[in-house]
Formats: C-alpha cells, structure tokens, sequence
C-alpha cells in the first residue's frame, strides 16, 4: 500500500485529491460508487483511512495513500489535511445507525470541512453528485487548455531544427524563437504562368482582368 503522498503521482495536470471514509456497514456500498466512477478517480489523488484505501486498493488497483484506521485517528488525520488544504473533497459514507458511536470522530472532519468550504459527501446520493461534479470540472479545464493552446498534444514534435509543425498540416508553422512568419505562402505568390503575384487567387484575377477588358472596349 502506499504509505507517502507523492506529488508526483498521478501525472496528470489537473489532478484532485479526494479523501474516503467508511464504516463497516456502508463500505460495500462505498467501493461501489468508487467502481461506477473509476475512470474519475483514476485522475486524481486518493487518501482513504486504513480498512478503505486497503480494500480500494485490492478490489480497484488505484493507488490510495492511506492513513490509520478510523478508531486510531484516521477521521482527524483527514480532518488536518482538509485544514492543510490539501484535500478538495472529501466522501464519508457512515452508518446512521452508528452515529453516536464515532459521533466525538466525526464532528470535527464535519466542522473542518464547513470552515474550509470542503464538500463532504455523507452518503452515496451526494457522494456521486460530488463526482459527477468533479468529473465535469476535470473535463472543462482539459478542454479549456486543448482550445486555447495553439501548440497542443495534436503537434508532431519540433523537428531537429526546434521548429514546431502545424497538427494538421504538419508543414513548419513556429520557429524555434517562437516568431512568425506572416508572408504569404510560395502557393499564393505565384500565378498560373509562375509570375509574382500579391496573392489574390489566379480566377478572381483573371475574371477582373476580363471585366475591365470589356470596360475598356466601351
């Protein structure tokens, strides 16, 4: 099991890290709602109390720091890290029928996360609008970056040179000193009989010429 945060871990530019609790009787249910949305965990960093990051971890094959169990502390060790800020979301499935006996565990992860404006899932309805909600933000930053970066994963690779090549084209479309050439193309500068041109395309020259052609003869 993985024992330290790794910052490194996972890879991935916008990364969440969602801490999970449960007790024994909602924990089914927990690694549940974690499979249905197992290709949104799979984006983020996962920290779990001991019995769930272990079970996570054997039944999911995701990558869980884990902390001490719930009766060992493991609820206040998530509770300084939401204080830390280091957790953006946080799924605690209790057990209503067992509130009062981890209620002096609860209460503080619960008062932490109000003072923080940390959500806290405490059953599977909110948990999965929680990761619905997660999903959606992952995705729009993702898709923010795709459309606004020029030079995206789409690009061949710059070529020996350092120069980068249009995606779709894959002619050389950046410099290396990251200028432009605004000049237009060798394609558009030359006419049908190879003559220098200003760009114009060679059959809207050849209709204007014709036209004052006939102007002239009137």
């Amino acid at each position: 099991m993985t024992r330290v945060l790794d910052p490194a871990y996972p890879r991935l530019k916008h990364s969440r890290t969602v801490a999970f609790i449960a007790h024994d009787a909602t924990r089914e249910e927990l690694m549940a709602l974690l499979q249905e949305f197992r290709h949104v965990l799979q984006r983020c960093k996962l920290v779990a109390t001991f019995v769930t990051g272990a079970a996570c971890e054997r039944r999911l094959g995701l990558p869980v720091h884990v902390l001490k169990s719930s009766v060992k502390g493991g609820d206040l060790q998530v509770a300084a890290l939401v204080a830390e800020g280091e957790v953006d979301a946080v799924l605690f499935l209790r057990d209503p029928f067992e509130a009062l006996r981890y209620e002096p565990d609860v209460t503080p992860l619960l008062k932490v996360c109000d003072l923080y404006k940390i959500p806290i899932a405490t059953n599977a309805a909110t948990a999965r609008a929680i990761l619905r909600s997660l999903h959606t933000s992952i995705l729009m930053e993702e898709s923010w970056d795709d459309c606004h970066s020029p030079w995206n994963a789409l690009a061949p690779p710059p070529d020996e040179g350092g120069n980068h090549a249009d995606a779709h084209s894959g002619k050389p479309a950046r410099p290396a000193d990251g200028s432009y050439d605004l000049s237009a193309p060798a394609e558009l500068a030359q006419g049908s009989s190879g003559a220098a041109r200003t760009g114009a395309h060679p059959q809207s020259t050849g209709l204007l010429q014709h036209l004052l052609g006939e102007v002239g003869d009137d």
